[in-house]
């Protein structure tokens, strides 16, 4: 369980979003998410990531304008499978080849095991479902070299194996676009994502900033949205 906020655009800043994030976090649905936060931007080709394994209210780093880039991640976390540490914070990263990838989620796995993946680290805390989710995607796009296509399969992949999910609500980003997939299967109002397109930016969230604003974009249940140049683009579809 988690809140989270991603956006795309030019020069955005985290500081612009990390007291959005704080309250979501503090007084947010299901409140609260105290266990970690993490942000993650990219910035000319380059991924830069700062986490805490403590609440966002009580962080201990100071962020300026110089925290910024063209796609931000951020998220905090209400620990579900994996321990309250440092190495299972979101925004989780990976390279190989010439690609770069951000990922955060929200949602739990309980039999995430079924997958057969890691089994040591899932029954030490260790590691988290999401850690193996965002494994599964990495692969995943090793074969078809496509974010949306890749976060399509591994949703497809973990539905397949496992039975106790509440939510597969997935943001993951290259640099370039953004990948979001909104998959629930309890709690339909706690795992809204909506999205606000502006002039020169693409807002993505969890909660909406102000509820009277109604610029902002539910996301239907079983779709993967893309955005490429603050443009959206819907896959529908998702085979469950």
């Amino acid at each position: 369980m988690c809140r989270m906020i991603s956006v795309m655009g030019e020069n955005e800043k985290i500081t612009d979003y990390m007291g959005k994030l704080e309250l979501q976090a503090f007084a947010g649905r299901n409140s609260r998410h105290g266990d970690g936060y993490g942000v993650a931007y990219f910035r000319n080709g380059s991924l830069h990531t700062r986490k805490e394994s403590g609440a966002i209210w009580d962080r201990k780093n100071t962020y300026t304008p110089e925290d910024n880039g063209n796609v931000l991640f951020l998220h905090a976390r209400k620990a579900g499978v994996g321990k309250v540490d440092l190495g299972n914070v979101h925004p989780f990263t990976a390279q190989y080849d010439e690609f770069t990838f951000s990922f955060m989620h929200n949602g739990t796995v309980n039999d995430i095991g079924k997958i057969g993946m890691h089994q040591n680290l899932l029954e030490s805390g260790s590691i988290t479902d999401s850690q193996i989710i965002f494994e599964m995607f990495v692969e995943n796009h090793k074969v078809c070299v496509d974010l949306g296509e890749a976060l399509k399969k591994t949703i497809e992949d973990v539905v397949e194996n496992c039975i106790d999910i509440s939510a597969l609500n997935i943001v993951v980003s290259d640099g370039e676009d953004i990948a979001v997939s909104r998959c629930f299967f309890k709690m339909e109002e706690y795992y809204e994502i909506f999205y606000k397109p502006e002039k020169s930016r693409i807002i993505i969230s969890t909660e909406k900033f102000d509820a009277n604003d109604n610029n902002w974009v539910l996301m239907e249940n079983n779709t993967i949205t893309i955005f490429e140049n603050c443009k959206a683009c819907k896959i529908s579809g998702i085979s469950i």
